[in-house]
């Protein structure tokens, strides 16, 4: 829906700024179009991660279940897409462990996803900071992932 009309938003947004703008432009000069569209966006695309995210991991609570790995497998392969993919993930990991190659192969199939790669680095961030991970199998999500070691070290479990 907001991929449908989100061109029709930000107008609508640019817009009611650029009118208020009009109001306080004799107080500070001309208006920056071009920064309030970016700032438009940039919400636009946070608020779709996040319906992206909650909807996975409501979906993620609604059918996960321990130790029905295989069938999870068995779904995602008959239905073949990104976010059968990311959901099969996300699923996996909160009920066991990340498969540090099914890591690799996930990133692999959403290289050229964005969107994808950045909910995918988000639900290793909660697997990361909820869960006590060996340091060597750390380090190597951590290198899959693309993520800086230095910032997540903080915030992860260490013993």
């Amino acid at each position: 829906m907001l991929e449908k009309d989100k061109e029709l938003l930000i107008e609508a947004i640019v817009e009611d700024i650029k009118k208020k703008e009009e109001e306080k432009k004799s107080k500070r000069g001309d208006i920056d179009v071009k920064l309030i569209e970016k700032t438009v966006r940039n919400i636009l695309q946070f608020i779709s991660w996040r319906i992206c995210v909650d909807s996975m991991t409501n979906l993620m609570f609604a059918v996960g279940t321990k130790g029905q790995n295989e069938l999870f497998d068995r779904v995602n392969v008959n239905i073949d897409t990104t976010a059968s993919k990311i959901v099969t993930f996300a699923i996996k990991t909160f009920y066991d462990k990340i498969d540090t190659k099914e890591l690799e192969k996930l990133f692999e199939d959403v290289k050229d996803n964005y969107l994808a790669q950045c909910i995918l680095r988000e639900y290793i961030k909660r697997y990361l900071y909820t869960n006590f991970v060996e340091r060597n199998k750390r380090d190597r999500i951590i290198q899959i992932a693309g993520f800086n070691k230095q910032r997540l070290i903080g915030k992860m479990k260490t013993k």
